[in-house]
């Protein structure tokens, strides 16, 4: 059975919702650079966790990729209307939901 509870946004995760707030199409690299992330897979895993929740969504067709390098592209995001509503209120409290097992 699993059960929610209710946890702050990390650093990292309302340091992107606060990038994103514009919305401008954004990528990882972007981010982890325009932002000093520690990591550049730490914007990358807060691109993924906001996706699979539905605070962002990906940028379709060709217009949704970049080139990052050499034979390396990234995947562009846009916030979406749960995103925005997140970022505009991220000093409110608990925001975040993490599923638990029991």
């Amino acid at each position: 059975m699993s059960t929610h509870a209710r946890q702050p946004w990390t650093a990292n995760q309302r340091a992107v919702l606060t990038a994103m707030k514009d919305g401008e199409p954004q990528w990882a690299e972007r981010l982890y650079q325009q932002l000093g992330m520690p990591r550049r897979n730490s914007a990358s895993a807060a691109f993924f966790w906001f996706h699979k929740h539905a605070y962002l969504t990906l940028v379709g067709g060709e217009d949704g990729y970049v080139v990052i390098g050499t034979d390396r592209t990234d995947r562009k995001f846009v916030i979406t209307n749960k995103g925005r509503e997140a970022a505009n209120n991220l000093d409110a409290g608990y925001d975040r939901i993490k599923d638990l097992e029991d």
